[in-house]
């Protein structure tokens, strides 16, 4: 009976010193060593490709500064901005157990239009019927 008390006891003691060690929230560590990077596109179409990488993040919250988000696990996005304008980019860097860390980049975005179609009216009489009707 001395035996399997001991061997009870063990049991149990070694049962709660495995849960304990670690020490960590959640199972995991926090994210570290948050980067972002920001490309825009140089033919003035309002495209930019981020990219963010962190130590222990499983997913990239992307704020574009103008009231859009996004979330990613690979921290890749392309996002196309429609005007013209210098925005803060925030991106929250989240691990397997919650705990976050954040970075604001700033980003200067040129957006050109270009005319998709016109129609000048320079012939007379009435409009083209093959485009235009009432």
């Amino acid at each position: 009976m001395r035996y399997y008390s001991i061997n009870f006891f063990l049991f149990i003691a070694t049962i709660i010193s495995s849960c304990s060690k670690g020490g960590n929230t959640g199972g995991s560590k926090p994210p570290e060593n948050l980067s972002i990077t920001a490309v825009v596109n140089p033919d003035n179409s309002g495209n930019v490709s981020f990219t963010a990488t962190a130590i222990n993040a499983v997913s990239f919250e992307y704020d574009f500064g103008n009231g859009i988000g996004q979330t990613t696990a690979s921290g890749t996005v392309t996002y196309k901005y429609q005007t013209s304008g210098t925005y803060t980019v925030n991106v929250i860097a989240k691990s397997a157990g919650g705990q976050t860390i954040s970075k604001s980049i700033s980003v200067t975005v040129t957006v050109v239009l270009a005319l998709v179609w016109s129609d000048e009216f320079n012939t007379p009489g009435s409009p083209d019927a093959s485009k235009w009707g009432y």
